[in-house]
């Protein structure tokens, strides 16, 4: 992430639940959005993390 924000000349914050609990993590993405940044980079959970992390096994992206 440093690498990223020194070959773009860009300001990084990289922001990470240390649980890894998904309602920590929309706290996260709620907190960014309130800082109005000019983009956000996240993942999504698939299949069996999903199922894992509280949502439905699934294929495709699942809501959570």
């Amino acid at each position: 992430m440093h690498d990223a924000g020194e070959d773009f000349n860009v300001p990084v914050d990289y922001r990470n639940p240390p649980t890894g609990d998904t309602s920590d993590m929309v706290r996260v993405l709620e907190q960014a959005a309130a800082r109005n940044y000019s983009g956000v980079i996240t993942t999504v959970l698939f299949g069996k993390l999903a199922a894992e992390a509280g949502a439905d096994a699934c294929d495709e992206p699942c809501a959570l």
